[in-house]
Order: C-alpha cells, then structure tokens, then sequence
C-alpha cells in the first residue's frame, strides 16, 4: 500500500503477468537448439580450427561453432543447430576442410 495521499492499493497479481498467445507458444516449443559433438581427427593449430569451423558453419540450420582444440588427439566440436543435423553432411563438411570425423554424439 503507498503511503502518499491518495495512492491507490495495487493488485499485486497482475505484476508481472505476460499475456500468452497460443501462437506465441507453438513457436517457443517447436525452436529447440540440437547439440552435436564431433570429434574431429587430425587438427594441431588455430588455422585448422578455422577451417573446420568455416565448413560445418556453412551447414543449412547451424547456429554456432566452438573447437575445444586437443593438437594431435581427437578435438571434440560442438555445433549447435535448429534441426538435427545429417552425419553424411557433418562428415562432408569436415572432409572438405582437410579433416576426420572419429565419432558423432548427439545429446
């Protein structure tokens, strides 16, 4: 309750409310980011990292690209995407920048 003259009481219930649109609703249910780890063969420097991140971000649906580098042993590859993702076209995309795909996890 306010405490200057002529304040009125305030409804502490509709603070905050956000009114909800079905529409508004299907979309935030239907727009999930997909995880993918590829674990990549081969890769020992930042230039290899550009080059395997520039293909698999070219990838229809790919949102982001991050390289944990591990020189000489596998390097796991975290892409995130709208869809899940075809393993023939993250193995393409990763062979086309001179690399090998290990293994493909998926969460």
């Amino acid at each position: 309750m306010g405490s200057h003259p002529g304040s009125r009481p305030t409804d502490n219930r509709r603070h905050g409310a956000v009114p909800i649109h079905p529409e508004e609703n299907e979309m935030s249910t239907t727009e999930i980011d997909r995880t993918t780890v590829v674990d990549v063969e081969g890769m020992t420097c930042g230039h290899c990292v550009q080059h395997v991140t520039t293909e698999l971000s070219a990838l229809e649906n790919v949102k982001n690209v991050s390289v944990q580098l591990n020189a000489g042993g596998l390097s796991p590859v975290t892409v995130v995407s709208d869809v899940v993702l075809d393993d023939d076209a993250i193995r393409a995309a990763v062979d086309e920048a001179g690399y090998a795909v290990a293994a493909i996890h998926r969460d």
